[in-house]
């Protein structure tokens, strides 16, 4: 992930040289140009939003590959559909700030002088991040605000886990088709966070174009 490394290295660098002497200023009593923080919090944590979701994608893929907590308060079942549900809600939340950091790193690199570098490196992003996205988000559906996600194999699995609960000889039925779907998921987001990789490190290495001059920050 080259583009997205070195992007992460380039935010990582300049917050620090940036930051320094607002901290050491702030020691002293001295106040903040909000007016440059305001861009500087575009910029850099705008980022940050998307490195979290990300990491966020991750950690469901590493969860949905292991064993679900031993507790009584939490059934296997439910916290497999929670952490499906937490995923697909998480590529919706990273199509929006994809689009949103983009946005408005166009309008500020554009008031700087940037036009033909903003037409060139960030207008092509949103055509991508619509094409690699949308068929991901559109398996959560239409109720994507207002419910957590479900299908047939889900709500079939949730139906042998309460009859299991109550009859012994489904059990081994609902373990194996549990486990059957966990894998099967575990697949499927594994394949989902490749794409997404790829489109990151395409995504950040069109930014940094825009972004940066000569290895640093350009404020615009």
């Amino acid at each position: 992930m080259s583009g997205y490394d070195d992007y992460q290295e380039l935010m990582a660098a300049w917050a620090s040289e940036y930051m320094k002497p607002i901290w050491e200023g702030y020691q002293k009593g001295a106040g903040v140009d909000r007016s440059a923080h305001r861009v500087f919090g575009t910029i850099f944590y705008g980022f940050t939003e998307i490195t979290n979701t990300f990491d966020s994608l991750r950690l469901s893929e590493t969860l949905i590959s292991i064993a679900p907590p031993r507790s009584k308060k939490v059934s296997a079942d439910e916290y497999f559909k929670y952490v499906i549900s937490t995923y697909l809600q998480e590529i919706y939340i990273l199509k929006e700030r994809l689009n949103a950091y983009a946005t408005k790193l166009k309008r500020l690199y554009e008031r700087a002088g940037k036009k033909n570098e903003v037409e060139e490196y960030l207008v092509p992003v949103f055509g991508k991040v619509k094409s690699v996205l949308d068929g991901v988000v559109a398996v959560r559906g239409s109720h994507v605000h207002d419910s957590r996600y479900s299908d047939d194999e889900l709500d079939r699995i949730s139906s042998l886990a309460l009859i299991s609960r109550n009859n012994s000889s489904f059990e081994m039925a609902y373990r194996k088709s549990l486990k059957s779907a966990r894998m099967e998921w575990g697949e499927r987001m594994g394949s989902y966070n490749g794409a997404i990789e790829d489109l990151l490190d395409w995504y950040f290495s069109q930014i940094i174009n825009v972004v940066a001059k000569s290895g640093s920050v350009e404020m615009p």
